[in-house]
């Protein structure tokens, strides 16, 4: 008998291939395509997917976002066979750092629909 499995996540995974390249001083600097993406978090196909420690930080880069220049500062929160799933901690642009919060604010600015619609929802 399989017991139910209880989803734990906080937030929803919406599946998102695009082009990213991560880096730190211990990896260096590698491509590779997320997965899925949440409000928190992304999960990074890597091949070959390096050794690095659970709770390790590193930059991410959205290559096909509309400004790659952002740079996501990311925490690994665990690491498979396929890819490094990793918790977004904030984001540095033009050598400026913001939360995630201000970013989520920014984007529904410019995109009155998403916030119009979730209001009326």
């Amino acid at each position: 008998m399989v017991a139910d499995l209880v989803e734990r996540r906080r937030y929803p995974r919406h599946p998102v291939q695009a082009r990213i390249r991560i880096s730190n001083n211990f990896i260096g600097i590698l491509e590779g395509y997320s997965r899925d993406i949440s409000n928190n978090g992304v999960f990074l196909y890597l091949n070959p997917v390096p050794p690095i420690a659970r709770g390790a930080y590193l930059g991410l880069h959205m290559l096909d976002s509309a400004n790659p220049d952002i740079l996501f500062n990311a925490r690994v929160i665990r690491t498979s066979t396929r890819g490094v799933a990793i918790s977004l901690v904030d984001y540095e642009i033009q050598g400026r750092r913001y939360t995630l919060g201000e970013l989520r604010r920014q984007w529904k600015m410019t995109r009155p629909d998403i916030a119009e619609s979730k209001s009326r929802g």
